[in-house]
């Protein structure tokens, strides 16, 4: 018996190669941190608990002498 179009048989779709493509162990790693948010991770004093952080900032003065 042959399956046609209007038959019973069940239909099974398998994923596109692209879509085997991205995944791959590779695309499951966790992403790791901007220079942003490290900066911003070691620079924090204290996380509050409304999500607000306290961050410490130094001033850093470069002497840049004028020409006499």
């Amino acid at each position: 018996m042959t399956a046609t179009p209007t038959s019973e048989a069940p239909v099974v779709e398998t994923p596109s190669h692209e879509a085997l493509a991205f995944d791959t162990p590779a695309r499951k790693m966790p992403v790791g941190k901007t220079l942003a948010r490290k900066i911003w991770d070691s620079h924090r004093v204290r996380q509050a608990s409304g999500g607000n952080d306290l961050i410490y900032v130094d001033l850093h003065l470069i002497h840049e002498p004028f020409p006499s």
